[in-house]
């Protein structure tokens, strides 16, 4: 999906509600992971954009991130 450019969902599972800002960075490393990959051809706003503010809801069982990548046409 690397070329073009790629709208980005994300839902945080968590322990704890996270105020914005960190769950921004709670997905900084998931974003450069799909990177170093090809998934995405780059993080920079020319190449992403995040459809509104990462979803957060507290599942203490199973703590996980879901991203979702959908090409921009």
């Amino acid at each position: 999906m690397a070329p073009g450019k790629t709208r980005v969902t994300a839902k945080l599972y968590t322990w704890n509600k996270m105020d914005i800002d960190n769950l921004f960075g709670r997905v900084k490393w998931p974003m450069d992971w799909l990177v170093r990959r090809g998934y995405l051809a780059d993080d920079d706003p020319d190449s992403i954009e995040w459809a509104g503010i990462p979803k957060q809801e507290v599942d203490r069982k199973n703590q996980r991130i879901e991203i979702t990548l959908e090409e921009v046409e």
